[in-house]
């Protein structure tokens, strides 16, 4: 019983949160020692799953995007103490946050949603491909399992470690900084 209890404990420490970005955000973050949305954003967003915000090309499954070139690993209950909130996806919990629905959608609401399918459809008539309802599209964003938070500050042990997603950095400066922070690099 006293291991399962120290195994649960061991656990709940671990839990993560993962943030894929570039260098830059991450270092501007550790010298200010706060981070705050990007301009024109409301909000800094985490997720559950390290691989959230990559895509692969359909056409073309060597045309990769990313976020960002470090996939990061956040504290998750210290970013869940900070104020992090967890995003449901579904359509009554977009109504009542209807600027969380703009954050992850890029609409307002329902009605914006219809009206710019409706646009499309006019536009593409001879098009073969049906638009999902609202209710699909939120759905479809669920893979995401984002996190969201307006501000977080840097504490110790927040940063768990920083993985690379990409070849294209400079591996010795991203490593020199994070050895700064005791920060480990993989």
């Amino acid at each position: 019983m006293k291991n399962l209890k120290l195994f649960e404990e061991f656990h709940k420490k671990s839990d993560v949160l993962y943030r894929n970005t570039d260098f830059k955000w991450l270092e501007d973050f550790l010298k200010k020692g706060i981070a705050l949305p990007a301009k024109n954003m409301e909000f800094i967003s985490f997720s559950k799953d390290n691989n959230s915000g990559d895509d692969f090309d359909d056409e073309d499954e060597d045309n990769y995007h990313s976020f960002g070139d470090l996939c990061i690993y956040f504290d998750a209950d210290e970013l869940y103490k900070q104020s992090g909130q967890e995003i449901e996806y579904t359509v009554a919990y977009f109504k009542k946050h209807p600027n969380i629905c703009l954050h992850v959608t890029d609409y307002n609401d329902e009605n914006d949603f219809n009206k710019s399918s409706k646009k499309f459809n006019d536009q593409n008539k001879l098009s073969k491909i049906v638009d999902p309802t609202w209710k699909e599209f939120v759905k479809g964003y669920s893979k995401e399992q984002e996190v969201i938070l307006t501000k977080i500050k840097m504490k110790p042990g927040l940063i768990k470690k920083v993985v690379r997603n990409s070849n294209d950095i400079d591996i010795k400066k991203i490593k020199n900084t994070l050895k700064k922070y005791n920060i480990m690099f993989v």
